[in-house]
């Protein structure tokens, strides 16, 4: 899917599956303070910026995806693994 959308032209990515996106999100996670720490430093002064985020959620057919777990889901399915 790389090559025919725009993250190629961006980033300089020419492919990338699943396990590229894992290894991201888990690097993520361990950065998500300081970079919540970073961007509530930048704005301390500028109270009326907004801050949008996406809450993506993605549901799974299989049982042995070690990142998903069951919990509430906002898409209605029932009795399926998601990551959010």
């Amino acid at each position: 899917m790389a090559r025919h959308y725009a993250i190629k032209n961006i980033i300089g990515v020419d492919g990338f599956n699943e396990n590229h996106l894992y290894k991201t999100l888990k690097w993520l996670s361990g950065k998500q303070k300081a970079i919540e720490d970073y961007l509530i430093k930048q704005n301390e002064n500028n109270k009326d910026n907004v801050f949008l985020y996406d809450v993506t959620s993605c549901y799974f057919e299989g049982e042995h995806n070690v990142l998903s777990d069951y919990g509430y889901n906002r898409d209605g399915k029932k009795g399926k693994k998601q990551i959010v």
